[in-house]
């Protein structure tokens, strides 16, 4: 056991005693895998070093997680804050989410004009991303079959990415843009 995973179980023996037992020793368990994947990224000598960065890093190399388990591991780190004296809360996860995505109802003129006023974003929204890869579909003159033989997506999923579904998993959005920008120009000259 890591030197991080060791001062986290002292630190939350106490916790773990109070409450429902089971769903306290899984959040020690996720703040024992964040810990590891912290000591493996960094070295840290004591949680107190432990900061807003160091979740971002988290949540970036974690972005497949399904948004439960990501607000899951949310709230373990709230507990891992509060329990090594920290104040406030740390950083949300980065999921496909409501509040990270444009409304589907808007106009496309609508939407650029969000995106243009949003141009500190990283992350595009599912309306962008949907987009790029319907055009880059287009412009080799795929078919959303030979798509789904290549990507072994299911078709009816390719359909609800492109079609902007806001409930759509991370994985497939990108796994199929990852599949837009490296091989449509590879798959039919």
């Amino acid at each position: 056991m890591s030197i991080l995973a060791r001062k986290i179980n002292e630190l939350s023996h106490q916790y773990v005693r109070g409450g429902s037992k089971q769903n306290r020793r899984l959040q020690v368990g996720r703040m024992i895998k964040f810990a590891e994947f912290i000591e493996e990224t960094e070295k840290l000598n004591g949680l107190q070093e432990i900061g807003k960065r160091h979740v971002l890093l988290f949540w970036k190399s974690n972005r497949e997680f399904a948004p439960k388990t990501a607000h899951d591991y949310w709230l373990a780190l709230c507990i891992l804050w509060k329990l090594i004296g920290k104040t406030g809360t740390p950083p949300k996860p980065l999921v496909f989410s409501k509040q990270t995505t444009m409304s589907l109802s808007a106009t496309k003129s609508e939407k650029s004009a969000k995106h243009a006023n949003q141009s500190n974003t990283a992350l595009l929204s599912i309306y962008e991303l949907a987009t790029a890869i319907q055009l880059s579909r287009f412009a080799q003159n795929l078919s959303i079959e030979e798509v789904s033989q290549a990507t072994g997506l299911n078709s009816k999923t390719i359909s609800d990415i492109e079609a902007g579904d806001e409930n759509c998993r991370y994985a497939d959005v990108e796994k199929l843009s990852n599949f837009a920008n490296l091989k449509f120009k590879q798959l039919k000259v």
